[in-house]
């Protein structure tokens, strides 16, 4: 998700302002800087700390909580460490820090009282911003992104529903263009019926036309749940959904077919698994799933 985020800020921001970046993977950053080129004033630096230094406005979005509370909270290379040495040698500037992650509200607070505890010993100069973001990686690619505040399970939950329904429709031999069809005109319209379709050939530039390349893996939806069910407990709300649906996405990444496609995730820079260019062994890995 962050990489096209990031090529979209980039080209929107123009050259008149300064985009720096930070990535653990090199590789990844050396194809966004030639996917850039020509863009803006982009420039790589080694961690946030450094970044944070510098940014007036800081954008994140991480993938668990260990990786939030090293990112923000690390005394030495963390984002907040980076705002407070800002002000070593000059009067404090505003500073924007917004996670765009889905991470877990508990995990939020203890940031957002972090941050306002630094802002207090910088003339309040630090604001933070809880900000996920809904759609999918085609939504990032589009520039078309939705930033909320909160945690949403209903897609995840409705996205089991709709597998079930549209695999009973595989075995029972409908056609299944028609069945969607009839099912986006009825109650059982969601999102995952009228827009990601994870059944191929029902319609054009589908991720399922491309083994699913550039679509979630199953281990950010399972932790959403994860999410949803301890915040249920927080409230003290009763619900019965969630916890099955959890069970059915643990089940799946069990699967040793999508540890294949978890495998095609992990692998090259996003421009190579656009074209396809995969290894010859997990191709062959590949053609095996799709006969099974």
């Amino acid at each position: 998700m962050g990489y096209p985020m990031a090529v979209n800020l980039v080209k929107g921001l123009g050259s008149s302002k300064s985009f720096l970046t930070v990535n653990v993977n090199q590789e990844a950053l050396n194809e966004f800087q030639d996917e850039v080129k020509g863009f803006g004033k982009v420039s790589v630096v080694q961690n946030v700390y450094e970044a944070t230094k510098a940014a007036y406005i800081v954008i994140t979005i991480l993938p668990t909580v260990t990786a939030v509370e090293a990112v923000y909270l690390d005394p030495n290379t963390g984002i907040l460490a980076g705002a407070i040495a800002a002000t070593t040698y000059s009067s404090p500037t505003n500073k924007l820090l917004i996670e765009c992650g889905t991470i877990e509200t508990a995990i939020i607070k203890k940031l957002a009282e972090a941050v306002e505890e630094a802002s207090l010993k910088m003339s309040n100069t630090l604001s933070f911003v809880d900000a996920p973001v809904s759609s999918s990686p085609m939504g990032a690619i589009a520039g078309s992104l939705t930033f909320i505040v909160g945690v949403h399970q209903a897609n995840v939950i409705t996205s089991v529903a709709a597998a079930e329904a549209l695999n009973i429709g595989v075995k029972a031999g409908l056609d299944l263009k028609l069945l969607l069809d009839v099912i986006n005109v009825s109650g059982g319209q969601c999102w995952v019926t009228s827009k990601a379709k994870p059944v191929p050939r029902v319609m054009p530039n589908l991720l399922s036309l491309n083994r699913y390349v550039g679509g979630f893996r199953i281990e950010p939806c399972e932790k959403v749940l994860q999410m949803g069910s301890m915040l249920t407990e927080d409230v003290g709300i009763k619900t019965v959904l969630d916890r099955p649906a959890k069970a059915a996405f643990q089940e799946a990444m069990r699967d040793e077919r999508y540890k294949v496609f978890a495998q095609l995730h992990s692998i090259g820079c996003p421009k190579d698994l656009k074209q396809g260019k995969i290894s010859k062994s997990l191709n062959q890995r590949l053609q095996q799933n799709n006969r099974s």
